[in-house]
């Protein structure tokens, strides 16, 4: 996903969520962990492990910002708390959902 592409799925995400009701962004904040899952999880096996993240997350983003190693291995490390190196579906989506948060349309705690 890039994030400051309109053809990313962030983009299409908030575009199918326009002039729809606040309670709605759970559901927003669903899909973004969602998509954020499929994306991530390049085998397929239902589990993203620490080489899936720190590959995905290290990408070039659109908006042309390159993250930097050490923030990738923390973003890692918050998201894998009990150290067992990969997560479940449910756990990435559960900890993507707890470190970026979003509210009235608004993402907030981005990851970098």
């Amino acid at each position: 996903m890039q994030i400051g592409s309109k053809t990313g799925s962030v983009f299409q995400l908030l575009k199918s969520q326009t002039g729809k009701s606040a309670t709605n962004t759970n559901g927003f904040q669903e899909q973004l962990a969602q998509s954020n899952f499929d994306r991530t999880d390049t085998n397929r096996d239902g589990y993203v492990d620490r080489s899936e993240f720190v590959t995905d997350k290290m990408k070039l983003r659109g908006d042309g910002f390159q993250p930097r190693l050490e923030d990738v291995l923390n973003d890692w490390n918050r998201f894998d708390a009990d150290g067992k190196g990969h997560l479940s579906e449910d756990e990435f989506k559960s900890r993507f959902s707890s470190v970026l948060t979003v509210s009235m349309g608004r993402i907030t705690n981005t990851l970098r």
